[in-house]
């Protein structure tokens, strides 16, 4: 394209008309966008509407030989703008990409619900004030409710061994396995409206807190 249109002038070659006979042809091929070329003869280059760089974005052509000593070449590029793009994407392509967007605004959409759910229901014990929280509701609990219930809260996910709890709560009480047994049945009652906290027995071992 370019080298037809040098050939066909008995003149130096001027980047700038090269450049309108260049956008020209793009035009007829239904492109639009920024177009540039450029001369170069040895280490001297001249480049069209004064620009002195190839955008990073833009297409460029391979350097066009045109004189048998190989000292003169040509080169244009064109950085398509949007409109263009679109009039030659393909129509598959273009479904996928808006099923692709779909998709993406749906992720962000439930990652924030989850968040939102996850604040709701975010669990606060304060043990200095005795209080827990979970979501933006206070729970009535009893003070050695509270503190098993941190215990376990700190271990969650882990099971925490009867054992460990009697010697960290009842050391030396002879009924420490029925006080364990009637403040993990009281626990029960106060998570029992929270179905993302579920504290779950491990038979012969002890109790984990699962939580969101």
């Amino acid at each position: 394209m370019l080298n037809q249109y040098i050939l066909s002038q008995l003149k130096p070659i001027k980047p700038d008309e090269l450049n309108a006979t260049f956008r020209k042809i793009l035009s007829d091929h239904d492109i639009t966008g920024r177009t540039g070329t450029i001369y170069y003869n040895k280490s001297i280059s001249q480049h069209s509407d004064q620009s002195s760089a190839i955008p990073r974005t833009a297409y460029n052509t391979p350097r066009y030989i045109v004189d048998i000593t190989q000292n003169i070449k040509v080169q244009a590029w064109v950085n398509y703008d949007f409109k263009t793009i679109l009039r030659h994407i393909d129509n598959t392509l273009f479904w996928l990409i808006g099923q692709l967007m779909i998709l993406i605004f749906i992720l962000i959409f439930l990652k924030k619900e989850k968040d939102t759910q996850t604040l709701l229901t975010l669990m606060n014990i304060d043990m200095e004030k005795q209080e827990l929280y979970i979501g933006n509701k206070k729970c009535n609990i009893q003070k050695l409710d509270l503190t098993l219930l941190n215990m376990l809260y700190e271990k969650a996910g882990t099971c925490v061994s009867r054992e460990e709890i009697k010697k960290s709560l009842w050391p030396t009480d002879d009924n420490a396995n029925e006080k364990i047994d009637a403040h993990i049945k009281s626990i029960r009652k106060v998570l029992k409206e929270f179905q993302e906290y579920k504290l779950i027995t491990v038979r012969g071992k002890g109790y984990y807190l699962r939580i969101p």
